[in-house]
Parts: C-alpha cells; sequence; structure tokens
C-alpha cells in the first residue's frame, strides 16, 4: 500500500539504467467477455394510474432502418423515463401519433434538419439500452392549474408507483405546462412529499419556469410603458384571429397562438401568469434534480414597423422566446441548454401615413417567403420535441445517465485484462493486482485498489468511443524491483474490452509521473498528474495535464501537454502583495504572518521580478551569485519545511529576498518562508518561517522551470 504512496519510499528508490518503457499508444487490443444481461425481457407495463407503457411504433425504425428492439441493461435492469405533455394533456403513444412525443423527428436547428424522417422522440429512447419511456396521460384535466388532482397530484403518485414498481430512479421529460406539473409533483408541493430521492433529471422543452408570456397578454398596455414581447404577440394573436373561419394545423402558429391564449384567457388561467399566487407558490427542484432546458429562441426585428409616422416599439429586435414562453423562462435554472433559433421582420405595409397591415418574414431563409400563419419553424413551442439535435442531445445525456448507473463494478474493475507496463507481462488482474510477480520484483496495480479512498480521482466513466454508451478510465501503478514507474492511464468500453493506454513516461519523457485525477466528458478524457525527473530527491514540481481521446485505427491518442509550475502562483501572490492586499484570495497562497510581513518588506524597499529555483543554493545550481552569498549553504537541514521550491525576488540594492514555496496540489502551491538577507540594506533583514538558522549543510542541486 505505500509502494506509491507520495513523500514516502518511492521517492528513495531508483529506475535501473537499461530498463525501457514501451509505448502503448497502439497496443493490440485484449477482451474480457462481457457479463451477461440478467434478463432479455422488454420493459413491462405496471398499473400506476394514468402512466402507460409506451409501445413500439413499427414504423419508428432506428436511423439505419431496423426495427427498434429494446433491451434491459448490462444489470438486467430498466429505468423509467415519463414522458409530461404540455397544456393540451395528450402523451398517449400510437399509430395516431396525436401524442405529444409520438411525431416524427424532421425538424433541424444549430444543424441541417434530417434527409428523412427519423424515428418518434419516443422511439429514439426506446432504443437506450435500459430504458422503459412511459406516458403520462391528464387529457381530461386538459387546460387546468397543474394543482388539479389529475395533474401534480397524479404525476407524483405515478412516480411513486412507477419507481417502486421498478426499483430505479425516474427520469421525467416534460414539455410545456409538463414542466410545471413535474415541478408541482417532484418540489414537494404537498408538505412531506418532495420526490428529490426518486427523480434525478428532468428535461424540459419549453417549460415556463417564471410565467407564461402568452397567459400575460391581458396585461398588455399601448405605447412606452407597454410589453414589447406581449404587444408584438397580441398582434399576431389577433393577426390569425382575424382569418377566420381558416383552420390550421395546431403547430403552425395560428393553429396554436389563438387556441392557447384563448385557454390562459379563461376562468382560471392567469395562474400561468408569473406573477400569479399559484405560480410563485411552486417550489423549485430539489437540489439532487438535474434539470436541462431545450428552447425556441424567435426574434422579431420590428425596425420598419410604425403607426402614423410613429415608432411603437423603444427596441429594433424583439425576443419572443417560442412564442407561448420566453427563453429566459424556460431555460432559468437548467445545468444545460440547447436552442433553436429564428428571426424574423415585422414590417407594415400601406402608406407611409397610415399602415393597413402588418407582414412577418423569415431572415436568412431560403426562397420565397412562408405565410407566417401556416409556416411549421423548430423555434415555435409545438414543434420543439421535432428538433433533431435536440433528440440526440437528449438521447446522449439519458444514455450515459443509464450506463452511469450500472458502470464496471469492484468485481469487474479488479478483474480488468492489463497491458505490459514496467517491464511485466500483460495480465488479467485478480482482485485489482497482476498475479505471477515474484516478490520483491515490483508490481502491477489498480491506483484505485491501492488507496480506494481516492477511487473517484483514479476511475471515471463516459463515453469515448461516440457509441452512446460510457467507458471506463482507470489509472495502473506499476513497479519494478528498482522502484516504482510511471502511472498509466487504460480504457475499456462497457464490456470491460481494453481499448488502449497511455503510459504518462510517454508524454513527457521522464520517469516520475503521478496521476492525481482523470475525467471524462464529451467524447475525450483529461489527465492531470505530477511529474518530475529524479525520484531520489526533493526534485521540482512540475503539474502536467492532457487530454486524450479514443481512435478505432490506433487506440488511444494523447493531445497537446500543457504544464504548470511554480510561477504563477508566485506571480500571482507578487501582484497581490504589491497592491498591499490581504484578503481572502492571497491567503490561499500565504499564511498572513508571511503576506504582512512582504507587504512591510515591501513597502520600505519595493520588489523587483522573481525567479524560481529548487531545490537548493549549491555551488553548481543557477542561483546568481549574490544569492549564493546572502543565502550560504541553503536550505537548512533542520528539519523544517522551507520549500519545495525557492523564489529569489530582486530587491534595488542588488540583495534578494528568498520566499519558500511548498507544493500543495494541481497547480498550487503556498508560501512557507519568507526572508531578507541581513547583509541587505533593508531594515530588518532576516526570517520568517520556519526559523532564521542557515547555517546547514547544502540541499541536492537544483534546477529552473522544466517546460
Amino acid at each position: 500500500m505505500t509502494l506509491f504512496r507520495r513523500n514516502t519510499s518511492s521517492r528513495r528508490w531508483r529506475r535501473p539504467l537499461g530498463v525501457a518503457v514501451a509505448a502503448t499508444l497502439a497496443m493490440p487490443l485484449v477482451t474480457i467477455a462481457a457479463p451477461e444481461t440478467a434478463t432479455a425481457a422488454p420493459p413491462r407495463q405496471v398499473p400506476c394510474g394514468q402512466v402507460e407503457l409506451a409501445p413500439v411504433l413499427k414504423t419508428d425504425v432506428t436511423d439505419t432502418g431496423q426495427q427498434i428492439q429494446q433491451k434491459a441493461d448490462r444489470r438486467g435492469v430498466y429505468v423509467p423515463i415519463i414522458m409530461v405533455p404540455d397544456y393540451h394533456g395528450r402523451a398517449k403513444h400510437d399509430d395516431s401519433r396525436t401524442g405529444d412525443f409520438s411525431r416524427p423527428i424532421d425538424m433541424g436547428a444549430g444543424g441541417p434538419a434530417p434527409a428523412a424522417p427519423r424515428a418518434s422522440l419516443i422511439g429514439q429512447l426506446q432504443q437506450i439500452p435500459g430504458a422503459a419511456v412511459y406516458t403520462f396521460d391528464y387529457r381530461t384535466s386538459a387546460g387546468n392549474w397543474v394543482d388539479d388532482p389529475g395533474i401534480g397530484p397524479a404525476l407524483g403518485d405515478a412516480i411513486d408507483c412507477v419507481t417502486s414498481a421498478l426499483g430505479q430512479k425516474a427520469i421525467l421529460i416534460t414539455h410545456g405546462v409538463g414542466g410545471l406539473a413535474a415541478r408541482w409533483a417532484v418540489g414537494g408541493q404537498v408538505e412531506g412529499r418532495d420526490r428529490g430521492s426518486q427523480v434525478t433529471t428532468v428535461i424540459g422543452y419549453g417549460s415556463p419556469q417564471t410565467g407564461s408570456q402568452l397567459a400575460e397578454l391581458l396585461n398588455t398596455g399601448v405605447g412606452s410603458t407597454a410589453s414589447e414581447p406581449r404587444t408584438v404577440l397580441r398582434l399576431l394573436v389577433s393577426a390569425c384571429r382575424a382569418l377566420k373561419p381558416a383552420v390550421f394545423t395546431e403547430q403552425a402558429p395560428c393553429g396554436f397562438l389563438p387556441v392557447q391564449a384563448g385557454a390562459f384567457a379563461r376562468a382560471g388561467g392567469d395562474a400561468f401568469r408569473g406573477q400569479s399566487p399559484q405560480h410563485l407558490a411552486l417550489r423549485p427542484y430539489p437540489n439532487t434534480v438535474r434539470v436541462h432546458a431545450f428552447a425556441g429562441d424567435v426574434v422579431v426585428n420590428a425596425t420598419n414597423l410604425g403607426w402614423f409616422g410613429l415608432k411603437p416599439f423603444r427596441a429594433n429586435d424583439i425576443p419572443l422566446g417560442d412564442l407561448v414562453s420566453s427563453t429566459a423562462s424556460t431555460t432559468i435554472q437548467a445545468l444545460s441548454q440547447l436552442r433553436a433559433s429564428c428571426r424574423f421582420t415585422l414590417d407594415a405595409f400601406g402608406t407611409p401615413a397610415q399602415s393597413a397591415g402588418i407582414r412577418l418574414a423569415e431572415i436568412g431563409a431560403q426562397g420565397a417567403a412562408w405565410p407566417f400563419p401556416s409556416t411549421i419553424r423548430p423555434c415555435f413551442a409545438p414543434s420543439l420535441p421535432r428538433v433533431s439535435q435536440f433528440a440526440d442531445r437528449i438521447r446522449e445525456l439519458l444514455t450515459n445517465e443509464i450506463r452511469n448507473r450500472q458502470p464496471l463494478d469492484l468485481r469487474e474493475l479488479e478483474s480488468l485484462a492489463v497491458p505490459s507496463v514496467c517491464g511485466h507481462p500483460a495480465g488479467t488482474l485478480v482482485g485489482g493486482r497482476l498475479p505471477g510477480i515474484a516478490p520483491g520484483n515490483g508490481e502491477v496495480a489498480l491506483a484505485s485498489t491501492l488507496d480506494p479512498n481516492r477511487f473517484n480521482d483514479f476511475t471515471s466513466f463516459g463515453d469515448l468511443t461516440g457509441d452512446g454508451v460510457a467507458d471506463t478510465v482507470a489509472v495502473l501503478k506499476c513497479s519494478t524491483a528498482a522502484g516504482p514507474g510511471a502511472d498509466v492511464v487504460v480504457a475499456y468500453d462497457s464490456g470491460a474490452r481494453l481499448l488502449g493506454s497511455i503510459n504518462l513516461a510517454d508524454v513527457t519523457g521522464r520517469p516520475v509521473n503521478e496521476i492525481y485525477n482523470v475525467q471524462v466528458s464529451r467524447g475525450q478524457a483529461i489527465m492531470r498528474w505530477r511529474t518530475t525527473e529524479e525520484p531520489t530527491t526533493i526534485e521540482t514540481v512540475v503539474d502536467a495535464e492532457a487530454s486524450f481521446t479514443f481512435d478505432p485505427n490506433t487506440g488511444l491518442r494523447a493531445g497537446a501537454l500543457k504544464s504548470f509550475n511554480v510561477t504563477g502562483p508566485v506571480g500571482k501572490l507578487l501582484e497581490k502583495i504589491r497592491a498591499g492586499r490581504s484578503g481572502a484570495e492571497v491567503r490561499k497562497l500565504a499564511p498572513p504572518e508571511i503576506i504582512t510581513a512582504m507587504i512591510t518588506a515591501h513597502r520600505q524597499t519595493p520588489f523587483g521580478e522573481a525567479t524560481c529555483y529548487g531545490p537548493s543554493a549549491a555551488p553548481n545550481s543557477n542561483w546568481p551569485e549574490q544569492a549564493l552569498d546572502d543565502y550560504d549553504d541553503w536550505p537548512p537541514q533542520d528539519g523544517l519545511a522551507h520549500g519545495d521550491r525557492f523564489c529569489l525576488i530582486a530587491l534595488p540594492d542588488g540583495h534578494y529576498a528568498l520566499l519558500g514555496m511548498v507544493h500543495t496540489g494541481f497547480s498550487t502551491w503556498r508560501a512557507v518562508e519568507f526572508r531578507l538577507p541581513e547583509r541587505s540594506s533593508t531594515p530588518g533583514g532576516g526570517g520568517l518561517f520556519p526559523g532564521d538558522d542557515d547555517d546547514d549543510d547544502d540541499g541536492p542541486g537544483g534546477i529552473g522551470p522544466l517546460f
């Protein structure tokens, strides 16, 4: 266990001459059979009130044209995903495709629309291993505020029932008013019924968390006190109503705007306003629930609009959100968000003195202008569940969450195949260690086995291969009879197949490389570690960072190397000292006593530039001659912590102040000693922490910055 512990005997061991460390960036893959799932049965219907298991529609197929096959995760488990629709309450998934999440994915935002319609959002989710998709239909209560027994309370009961039946926490996907119903059910609206322990994630399409601007239409004024977004919406709703008896599809502006505005205008509809007592009483989601938002972002330019020669708006660009709710309302407090953006021009036609009508045209649209009343755009509220990029992002989020609920367990991690490291042959771990190495000849082991308390530092889960399933990144420690070797980062897919490995010595060209942590995010992993040249002394420490990605042809590929040494923190400390600062930020870099002493010294004799060396002032070091004279045989051998590196601060009289810095973590240093030379003309020369004795023997020779 102490074999690899920093600041212990590992510093005293040397690597024998002639021992080569083989590069492992493109080594052959070694495989382990993936554990069998407990069952191949599809998800099951559960008798839980208004929720219903969504069937797989024959017309919903994969992007390659295959029939969708539902399957459990590696544990044989299904995670419930509950779909909560907009104000109309329709969620039932069937061949009529009238459910809110049943229409094909056929629109693009921030990218092209699909060449051919894709499976519906429900069909997309049904392809995730371990996903059981349920719909919550509340059409019999549609139009009522979310405290209606058939909406919020019924959804809460459904969450209780489904999570109990499947033994897994639920994920909610909501649209519009469905997001308010989810907040009512999850946020503990009924005392003692906080469902933060039963729901992990809520994804909202256009959910009006701070109220719907369409519900505010009755509050719209005229002139300089008016709300521009509400005034424009009122114009659009009025224009749509003037087109009667024409009939429009419910996803077109003149199909949904008058209908939803009319619903909000009925008795009880004022609850959907942001400042209504009902809305203000909604509790927020518990802190344990992750919220992601997908929003419409319509902007109307009204530069040329006017009546009787007057411009009615203070701003030319007027944000309308998804037309039903503002973008700010639908994205507030979201952990992540994506938007579908559209820009329109709104102008008048008729005579300059008195306009006779208004005209809306999309900016940047190719070809002839589309008629606004009947045009369906991805930025409009009803269309959001049809956007391809949104569906892909949701599928990525939920695939990772479900996969991360069942990563390689400890037994699997400690039974992984490992490559050849430190000259030991490739093999399979047993209990986290490579068997067959003779006593005294070193060891190969998982870093998390040697130090279980740092499991999260040494192990990370995320999608490296781009298949939508989380992979595993881990750290190997290795040693020989002569001492420890460099850490090795290894990656495995969800079936425990070795994807490749990176020996950190191959990245830095240095023998000593010890990982701080690894993290996986968005297709790449980030490694952070410390590296030194010589393990037998307290050598200059450099922190390093590099990313790596997976290439199916070559394995893991390390990216550009970044390095961090003591000069950055020292420069920041001196900047604060020169400004006379002694607050919390500078106290992270030095204790108050040293800060006070440095500020006082700088006021008496201004500090020049600092140059850092380490770890000693031996005659063969790079210290200036005057500094060697000022601090002869530094540091003293008195058992005190004088520093891992020493920074010399130039003084006006040619002498140097000395600052001892200790490395405390990744790119983190802290001052432990400050001294003024006694031969300096500066008053009050001498040391401050840890002592004033500088008569002891030299330490080992030092070097300057490494990278």
